[in-house]
């Protein structure tokens, strides 16, 4: 009997951290409202547009409202609500309205944790740097499942997702009509083995199986299995985040578009040193869909680093460069999609290469967060001329938890 209570008090303990958090409290119900100040400044590259810069003053505020509701200590409901609010004094066009919602439920049992999620998402934002324009879609998903404790430092997780993503009707960027390209479904299964070596550090093995159907554009349809094996680290560890590194294969159901098997990566972790100096590492390496008929999908590879350094008890400076580098796979020469000559190279095709550097002087206000006023420089090259090239310098402000 030991053993199961220590593990049922594992899996609760996310009850005992609400219940003891800052959080406003009326009955049953915990709140966490937040206020976020994501950007105020000025936008030198409003477009993107290598020609013809415009340049405009910009506001984006994000109200956030999270409420758990415990049930003893056997079950946990969280609810996160909020909404990206964008405004341009000049451009009215690239103003939006941005709501978020998601919900998930879990239940504590002896040796079982039952889970069940659903997220919606209706934003007019670049969700890539695929597409540059602002562009109305809606991502829906839900997943459930359950964790599986074998021994106190053993347990399996099986869990199934289904997934939507949905472009506006007469959504369009270069001549490509985004309703068409982009709208797909997904579902998928995951198996997750974890082994927790110290309370602060677990070794996992990942393992999905997936199919995206495209109902206007059959070609892109594809099967997908991947294995990432990666260790887990709590916050209060010395090195805190996680780290996943692993290989895809990646089938389509066309002839005409070519499969991929390789690497694929998630990766954020971040080190404190001495209690004043924080490094940060990040690298996402995974593949995603294209706009463009001729080059069905990219391989994606992002890597970023970044230093905060503290001076005193309120300020900071933080530094932070990111890379990230699309290239794009080509349909094959029987192809009677592409419009592509059969001379070009294939399958490899374009490739893009966007950087981000950002410089800020930051104050933190107790616990209300960090005030922030910096620069972020972006600058695109692609060997593509229809994709184009950029530079954008942003001067902003930022208020963040």
């Amino acid at each position: 009997m030991i053993p199961a209570v220590a593990r049922a008090q594992e899996d609760s303990s996310a009850i005992d951290d609400v219940r003891g958090a800052r959080h406003l409290h009326l009955g049953p119900l915990y709140f966490g409202p937040l206020f976020l100040l994501k950007e105020l400044g000025v936008d030198s590259n409003v477009f993107n547009d290598p020609a013809t810069p415009r340049t405009d003053f910009t506001l984006t505020v994000t109200p956030k409202t999270t409420v758990w509701m415990p049930v003893a200590r056997r079950a946990l409901l969280t609810t996160i609500v909020s909404t990206d609010l964008v405004w341009y004094a000049k451009y009215a066009t690239e103003r939006s309205n941005n709501p978020e919602a998601s919900v998930r439920a879990e239940t504590y049992l002896r040796r079982l944790t039952l889970f069940a999620e659903g997220s919606y998402l209706n934003s007019r934002q670049r969700n890539s740097f695929d597409v540059d324009a602002r562009v109305r879609h809606v991502d829906q998903a839900i997943a459930g499942g359950v964790r599986v404790r074998m021994t106190p430092r053993f347990s399996i997780d099986v869990g199934a997702t289904s997934g939507r993503v949905t472009y506006v009707d007469g959504a369009e960027f270069k001549g490509q009509d985004l309703h068409q390209a982009l709208n797909h479904t997904s579902e998928g299964a995951s198996l997750a083995i974890r082994h927790r070596l110290t309370p602060l550090t677990a070794v996992v093995v990942k393992m999905n199986a997936s199919r995206d159907r495209f109902p206007a554009a059959a070609f892109k349809d594809t099967d997908s299995v991947s294995v990432m094996p990666g260790v887990e680290f709590k916050p209060r560890a010395l090195i805190s985040g996680s780290a996943y590194v692993g290989v895809r294969r990646f089938t389509p159901k066309s002839a005409d578009v070519p499969g991929y098997t390789g690497p694929v990566a998630r990766l954020s972790l971040s080190y404190t040193m001495f209690g004043a100096t924080s490094f940060g590492a990040s690298w996402i390496r995974d593949l995603g869909y294209s706009y463009d008929a001729r080059e069905p999908y990219y391989v994606g590879n992002s890597v970023g680093a970044s230093i905060r350094q503290a001076m005193g008890s309120h300020f900071d400076v933080l530094l932070s460069s990111d890379r990230h580098q699309y290239a794009y796979r080509r349909l094959l020469p029987q192809s009677g999609v592409s419009e592509t000559p059969v001379a070009l190279p294939l399958p490899d095709g374009s490739a893009s290469d966007t950087w981000n550097h950002t410089a800020s002087l930051g104050y933190r206000v107790g616990h209300l967060g960090r005030i922030g006023a910096g620069v972020s420089y972006w600058r695109r090259r692609s060997t593509s001329a229809a994709v184009g090239n950029f530079d954008n310098l942003r001067m902003q402000v930022m208020v963040t938890p």
